[in-house]
């Protein structure tokens, strides 16, 4: 009786398993049967392309929240969204202060390594404003999502 009942949970665990398993190839597309699955998979140069429109996307809704206006005479007027943060540095020196943080798209379960924006940096310039600058998932690359100028900035 107790082996009666051991087969058949063994055999309710593999039909389960194997229920599971399809329904993640049916998700993903992939075929187990086929030999390669390349063409369902993106290339290296469609994987930097979507990266590049997800920070571009990224940019452009962050680009509606600037703080103020920024004067043509201020040296913040120089930078523009999507700079790397080697050119702002460039253009603007190292910063007072850096800081670091994780934004909410890194709680994300089985996100993988191909999610943008996952870490930001804020750059502080005293005096000037600051810069928000956000990582690409895919070139561990910097750009520029945000400038908050304000001629009163003080260091944190």
């Amino acid at each position: 009786m107790v082996k009666t009942h051991l087969h058949t949970a063994l055999f309710l665990t593999l039909l389960l398993a194997m229920s599971g398993c399809a329904q993640v190839s049916e998700l993903t597309g992939s075929n187990s049967d086929s030999g390669s699955n390349s063409s369902t998979q993106d290339s290296e140069a469609e994987k930097k392309a979507k990266a590049a429109e997800e920070d571009k996307a990224i940019a452009e809704a962050e680009a509606k929240n600037t703080s103020a206006p920024i004067p043509a005479d201020s040296i913040f007027a120089k930078i523009n969204i999507g700079m790397s943060d080697d050119a702002v540095t460039d253009i603007l020196g190292k910063p007072g202060q850096k800081t670091s943080y994780r934004t909410g798209k890194s709680w994300i379960p089985f996100a993988g390594r191909w999610l943008n924006d996952r870490r930001r940096q804020s750059w502080f310039y005293e005096n000037t404003g600051v810069i928000v600058m956000s990582q690409n998932s895919y070139s561990r690359q910097y750009s520029v999502v945000r400038i908050d100028y304000n001629a009163n900035q003080s260091l944190p």
